[in-house]
Parts: C-alpha cells; structure tokens; sequence
C-alpha cells in the first residue's frame, strides 16, 4: 500500500503509514473525519457566534496505533484501547488551542486482557503455548509469538491471537529476547551485588535497581520486536528516552502480572500439596515405621547403634533419608502437577505483559515509526495472520 503522502511502501493492513504517520486510503470508512476537518467546523461556528461567547469544545475519539485519525461519528474499530481526547478550539478572546493530551478509557494491561479474551480460541491457544514452555530451548517460541503479536499494535494493526504458535520468526524474537535478558541479568547482578553490602539500604536499592532493569528490559524487547533486529535492543538512548515518558503505566505493566499470578500459583500450589499431604499421610507414615523397622534390625554397626540386633532407639541417617525419599515419591504427582500449571501460568503472563507492552508502545513510543533505524528492517518479514479479525 503507497502512502499519498510521502510515497513509500507499506504492509497490507497497516491503518497509518509507518513513516509519516498520514492515514492510509482505504483504512478509514466513509464517515470518519479528521481531527483538522472537526476544528475547521467548530471555528466556523464559532464565528457565527457573539464575541467573547465560549464554544462548545469537540471530542474526539483516538486509538492505538492510528495516529491523526479520529472517528467522531463512525462505527467502533478492531480495538480496545480506546482513547478520549478533547479538542479545544480558539476564540476571539483566547489564544490558539494547545495539542490535543490523550486520555485512555482503559489501562493497558486493562486493554490487553480484553484483546486476550475477544480472541476466539485462546484458552485453548494459551494451552498449547503452555505445553510448549515445558521445553527448554522450544519455549522460546512462546516468548517470540507473543512478541510478534505485540509489534502490531505500534504499526496500526489490531488483530486478535495469531492461529499458529510457531510463527514466521518466532524463534529468532525468542532467542533475541533470550539475549536481552541474559545481559540485563548480568547488569543488574552486578549493580545489585556491589550496592548490596550496604546494610539495610542497599538490600532496598538493590531490589530497586532491579525493578528498574526489568522495565528496561521490557522496551528494549519491543523496540527489538518491532525492528525486528537484536541491535535495536541495545539502542540505550533511545529506550531511555522512551522509558521515561510514562514509567508509572510501564511499571505496573511490569511487576502487577507477575503478582497477582503468584498469588494465584501459590494459592493452587498449597490447596494441591494439601489434598496430597492427607491422601498420602498413611502411605507417608507407613514408609517411615518402615524404615524405623528395618533401622532396628540393621546388622550391628551398620544403622550406627549398639544394640545389635533387636530395637535400635532413634531412627538413624538412614532411615531418616528413606522416610524423606518416600515421601517425594509420594508427593511426587503433585510437584508435577504443580510444575505443569505454572508452565501454563507463564505462557498466559508472557502473552498479557507483552500485548500490555504493544499497547504502551502505540501510546508513548509513537516516535519509533518515524525511525529509520526501526522502520529499515521492520517489514522484511511477514508477521502472522490472525485466526479471526478482533470485533468491539
């Protein structure tokens, strides 16, 4: 698709060309309107009007990824990330109207759990992403897939969960994503290790320090994801620049997913360890008299007594390590169980924190699509198809 303005190419289904930002034919219905077409109407009325009376203010309606494009009377779009912004326009006695500041209707995490659940499918797609985080090195398909959907939104398409889980450079995003962390990781280790001897306050600075790293991480994986290139990650300037327009919504996006599935995670964990714990209880105890049994009777030297043959007294090292390897054998259905859910738990995590991070990036980090170190190489491959278009 050619944008009329400034003469360059863009993918199918982009609603806003990636270099100008100017709405691209064809992505807007007949009854949407500018944001300028509205004031130039507003301002005539307003001329119409006794000097010195106010005018009635416009409102406009903005969404993600759709830049200069409002829709004041037409129909809902594939979104929904719905921004509310007003529009005041100028009078005799005022001076010229300042940029319009958008207001969201919703958070992001808000917008990207409403794009999770309007996907036809996706419990059972979070499932199958969840039997793929149960393999090491394969999980980075998991990690890639819902990168690659998060870059959508910055380049102004709103589409639901792609249909298939190893998507057309998947892996690669994964293994870029692994890079990225490995290197923050580091940093952040050794920050944390040197401010760490200080007592008391430098534990805090150190968990501080972290949390901080973590919110760098996760821009520098979405300027990854939409460049699609590894050195974009390591753009500190730019992604420090990013970083600090709105790092109250990149924190919560950050830290509140990984909370409140702990909770849930620990909360399932104890009521399955439980129900185990007095399901095996008898089997339990009948492992341990056992092996008191067969401490008793051991040959003389071998349990570390002196009774010889006959009762022992105290159960010994031996013992005690058959009793404990008993009762893992016992619990063991419910480690794994355990060790199952939260596999599922993190393939749900990763798909929420990443389209909460494609919302956040559409919002504050619209300048990325006027980047050439971005926009260069960020359609040389196809992004997935979604199963079906996201209605309202």
């Amino acid at each position: 698709m050619i944008c009329k303005k400034c003469g360059k190419e863009n993918p199918e289904g982009n609603a806003v060309c990636f270099s100008c930002g100017e709405p691209l034919t064809g992505t807007a219905t007949e009854d949407q309107v500018t944001a300028e077409q509205v004031v130039a109407a507003v301002q005539a009325q307003t001329t119409a009007q006794p000097a010195g009376q106010p005018s009635a203010g416009a409102q406009t309606t903005a969404q993600p990824g759709q830049v200069g494009t409002t829709a004041a009377t037409a129909a809902p779009s594939y979104t929904t990330a719905q921004a509310q912004t007003t529009t005041t326009t100028p009078t005799a006695s005022t001076a010229p109207a300042a940029p319009a500041q958008t207001v969201y209707a919703k958070g992001c995490i808000g917008c990207a759990w409403d794009d999770i659940k309007q996907s036809d499918g996706w419990v059972s797609r979070t499932l199958l992403l969840g039997l793929v985080n149960l393999v090491p090195i394969l999980n980075w398909f998991v990690t890639g897939y819902c990168m690659r959907w998060a870059r959508q939104l910055p380049m102004g398409r709103i589409e639901s969960m792609p249909k298939q889980i190893f998507v057309n450079r998947g892996f690669i995003n994964g293994a870029f994503y692994f890079v990225l962390a490995l290197v923050v990781s580091l940093v952040s280790g050794v920050v944390g290790g040197i401010i760490g001897w200080v007592p008391i306050l430098g534990w805090l600075a150190a968990i501080a320090v972290s949390v901080f790293m973590c919110m760098f991480l996760n821009v520098a994986v979405m300027r990854t994801a939409l460049a699609d290139r590894l050195g974009a990650g390591f753009d500190i300037g730019a992604i420090w620049q990013t970083l600090k327009k709105n790092p109250g919504s990149l924190l919560c996006i950050t830290i509140v997913p990984g909370i409140i599935i702990g909770i849930v995670i620990g909360v399932i964990a104890f009521i399955i360890f439980a129900i185990a714990g007095v399901a095996m209880s008898g089997n339990i105890y009948d492992l341990i008299m056992l092996s008191n049994y067969y401490d008793g009777y051991a040959p003389y030297g071998y349990s570390g007594h002196h009774s010889g043959y006959g009762y022992g007294g105290d159960v010994s090292s031996l013992s005690a390590f058959m009793a404990l390897m008993g009762i893992f054998t016992a619990m063991a259905p419910a480690f794994l169980l355990v060790c199952v859910i939260a596999c599922f738990a993190g393939a749900f995590q990763s798909l929420l924190v990443y389209r909460a991070l494609g919302h956040w990036t559409a919002r504050f980090a619209s300048e990325w699509m006027s980047d050439p170190t971005v926009t260069s190489t960020m359609n040389l491959y196809p992004d997935p198809q979604p199963a079906q278009p996201m209605h309202p």
